[in-house]
């Protein structure tokens, strides 16, 4: 709230509302040297993405358009495929409640407690039967307390296994990688921009590519896809092999 109260609002009073991209780029170039001297480029990002969206929605309201069309300046779809995320690892019947509203895919944030962990998660494949399941460890685990569990994990045929150690811990994704027998590894939310997902790329080479793309309305409006964005990333570093069950760079959301 300080960075919108006192160093956003300040540069955004007097502007005229006439183009959503400009007004985003000359901000974000202004507020760059602060957020860097700071060591805050993530909130200053934050505040910035809440403007981005409002100056977009007060664009599309003035025009009378829903704002997606207005955004692709032309008629845009209505729906996307997504799947049941943050589902709680305690209550693995939430995947029939999920079902009932139609996802197809489910996902849960496990814990690191392994024996409980387990069990919950060997439940819900019973439940899930051959439907896709994933599970997000939220960085908990170390990789002494996870390498015990590499096979009982792979063993429950997971889609994904999502950043179960700190995301800049290289050390123990390279000795996960090179575990015989494991659940395919999940990385890139937390990568800012191309460089990091190139570096993610050399340095681990994860199984899955999972991308939570920050793409703002002006490059939504330039026409920017994301999945073109992730494949110019794979232009210059070599992709992992993507496992048997992974999605490549199919785009469903979370």
């Amino acid at each position: 709230m300080d960075i919108l109260t006192h160093v956003l609002r300040v540069l955004l009073f007097g502007q005229a509302l006439d183009d959503p991209v400009r007004i985003f780029r000359s901000t974000a170039a202004k507020i760059r040297p602060l957020a860097n001297q700071l060591g805050a480029i993530g909130p200053f990002q934050q505040a910035l993405a809440g403007v981005d969206i409002a100056l977009w929605d007060a664009c599309a309201r003035r025009s009378g358009q829903p704002l997606c069309d207005y955004i692709r300046t032309a008629p845009a779809p209505r729906s996307i495929a997504v799947y049941a995320t943050n589902l709680p690892i305690e209550r693995p019947g939430s995947i029939e409640e999920m079902a009932g509203k139609g996802h197809t895919r489910f996902k849960f944030r496990i814990p690191a407690n392994p024996a409980p962990m387990l069990a919950a998660l060997t439940e819900a494949r019973a439940i899930a039967g051959h439907r896709p399941l994933m599970a997000d460890a939220t960085q908990a685990f170390s990789l002494e307390g996870l390498q015990p569990l590499a096979r009982p994990l792979a063993e429950l045929g997971l889609d994904w296994l999502e950043e179960p150690f700190l995301a800049d811990d290289l050390v123990s994704y390279r000795t996960w990688r090179d575990e015989p027998s494991r659940p395919p590894v999940a990385l890139g939310e937390n990568c800012y921009g191309a460089d990091a997902f190139r570096r993610l790329l050399a340095d681990i080479a994860p199984d899955v590519l999972a991308h939570r793309l920050v793409l703002t309305f002006d490059a939504v409006a330039d026409g920017v896809d994301p999945r073109a964005v992730i494949a110019q990333v794979l232009e210059y570093v070599a992709p992992p092999q993507i496992a048997p069950n992974s999605h490549d760079l199919a785009e469903v959301a979370s």
